[in-house]
């Protein structure tokens, strides 16, 4: 009994170690059809100074279903250098797995090095190993590493770039170009031009990092941050079981601007029930960006 207590305190302050940055799900449209959504979540642990990037994306289109999963921890550095992770991607009943993992060198001037382990579908996995620049970091914190970059997020600036992609394990260049700050659906953002594999996205960010929307023009692909999950999944589904082997349990992706404040919002419902009159969902959204706790609306 003392043995199972003990290990439950571990657990706990384990699990308190972590700061959610981030948690929200984006619904995924295709030509105005919806297609499928994503589930992003970003973590810092206080204890260990390391950040971790958890999503998982579920799309159905054309008779196909896309299923993949990542699980990514970065060093709290000047690069953010990678740690590891594991990417998993099941396109219909072909399967691959990148379970990849870092070792950074003494100095700047070292290479870091990477030890690849790729399984497809099910076969016997591979290994291979290669040497990185040591400013290299991982995609799927690209936002974080444009905050943590010398210039910050600014309207004129550009912020060029090599990252690992993570569904190829290999290193990509990239540009992300702060053209303008503007509002989207209401909300303060910036937008931000990215290109990287040679394909543009073009995403509204707000200045903790949050992508309230991105466009991929050339593949008429949108997605978009939505308050709550069912928004996000419709019809599509939600592997539970999945979704428990990544976060622990289901996430409620609460942990964004665009949640607080529709959540605030109906804190203010008329305690009657009567019908609340006002802007259409999303217009006329403000936010104090100054204020992490307070989001203000029309």
């Amino acid at each position: 009994m003392v043995r199972i207590l003990l290990l439950t305190l571990i657990f706990s302050q384990v699990t308190l170690a972590k700061d959610i940055l981030f948690e929200g799900y984006y619904k995924i449209n295709s030509a105005e059809k919806q297609i499928g959504f994503s589930l992003v979540r970003y973590e810092f642990d206080t204890k260990t100074k390391k950040f971790y990037s958890t999503t998982l994306t579920k799309l159905s289109s054309g008779g196909t279903e896309i299923l993949e999963s990542l699980a990514a921890v970065a060093e709290a550095d000047e690069f953010m250098t990678p740690v590891s992770y594991k990417y998993t991607g099941l396109v219909g009943k072909d399967s691959k797995i990148f379970d990849v993992q870092f070792k950074k060198g003494k100095t700047t001037k070292d290479k870091t090095k990477m030890t690849i382990n790729q399984t497809i579908n099910g076969g016997k996995t591979t290994t291979s190993k290669r040497d990185i620049d040591s400013d290299v970091f991982l995609s799927t914190f690209l936002s974080y590493r444009i905050l943590r970059s010398p210039t910050g997020i600014q309207t004129n600036s550009q912020f060029k770039y090599s990252a690992v992609a993570e569904e190829d394990a290999v290193v990509e260049q990239g540009t992300a170009k702060v053209l303008s700050e503007e509002k989207y659906k209401g909300f303060a953002a910036f937008k931000v031009e990215n290109t990287f594999k040679s394909s543009l996205f073009i995403s509204y960010m707000n200045d903790k990092g949050e992508a309230l929307a991105t466009v991929v023009p050339d593949a008429r692909l949108n997605s978009e941050l939505v308050a709550k999950p069912a928004d996000a999944i419709g019809t599509i589904g939600l592997p539970e079981s999945v979704a428990k082997s990544l976060f622990g349990s289901v996430p409620m992706g609460q942990k964004n601007v665009v949640s607080q404040y529709f959540k605030n919002q109906e804190s203010k419902a008329p305690v009657n029930g009567g019908k609340q009159e006002g802007f259409p969902a999303g217009q006329g959204i403000m936010i104090s960006p100054k204020n992490d706790k307070k989001v203000e609306g029309p």
